[in-house]
C-alpha cells in the first residue's frame, strides 16, 4: 500500500514539472456543457470530497475521497472528469489528448473510505484560478450507477 501511494506520489510530481497547456484557458465557446443537472456530493449513503477544497493554481494533484455509508458495494475506476464553472454555467474540461486512464476497479465496501489521487495536471493540464468539480461515476452490485461530484476552487 505504501509503495502505491509513493508511485503516486511520483506520478503527480512528475506531471507538475512537465509543461502542460492551462485547462482553464478555453474559450467556452469550444466546451460541451455538463451533462449533470446539479452538483451530488452524496446520494444513498456514498459520498465524495476533495479535503483541500482550494488548491493552488500549480498543483498538480487533490485527493478524492469516497465514504460508503451504505449497505452496498461499489466498484470505480481511476477515470475522474473535470468540469469548470464560468458564466453560471458548469462546462466539461477536455481531457489532454495523450493523456489515458488505467482501466482497473476499486472496491469501495459498505461502511468503508477510499482515498485516492487525482492527478489533474496529468489528464487535464494545469488549472487556471476559478471553481471546479471533480466527477466520478460509482457502479454497485444491482442497480444504476452513481455519479457524485466535489467542488474545488483554484486560486
Amino acid at each position: 500500500m505504501k509503495n502505491w501511494f509513493l508511485a503516486a506520489v511520483l506520478l503527480c510530481l512528475a506531471a507538475a514539472m512537465t509543461g502542460c497547456a492551462a485547462a482553464g484557458d478555453t474559450d467556452t465557446s469550444s466546451l460541451q456543457k455538463s451533462s449533470l443537472s446539479s452538483a451530488q456530493p452524496q446520494e444513498g449513503g456514498v459520498a465524495l470530497s476533495i479535503p483541500e477544497e482550494s488548491v493552488s493554481a500549480g498543483a498538480a494533484c487533490a485527493t478524492l475521497v469516497l465514504q460508503n455509508q451504505s449497505e452496498t458495494q461499489y466498484t470505480y475506476g481511476e477515470q475522474t472528469g473535470l468540469e469548470t464553472y464560468r458564466d453560471g454555467t458548469w462546462y466539461a474540461v477536455p481531457m489532454l489528448d495523450d493523456a489515458a486512464w488505467t482501466d482497473i476497479g476499486y472496491l469501495l465496501y459498505p461502511g468503508n473510505t477510499r482515498e485516492n489521487v487525482f492527478n489533474i495536471a496529468y489528464y487535464y493540464g494545469k488549472l487556471t484560478n476559478g471553481k471546479y468539480r471533480a466527477v466520478k461515476t460509482l457502479y454497485p452490485e444491482k442497480g444504476e450507477a452513481l455519479t457524485l461530484t466535489a467542488e474545488f476552487t483554484v486560486g
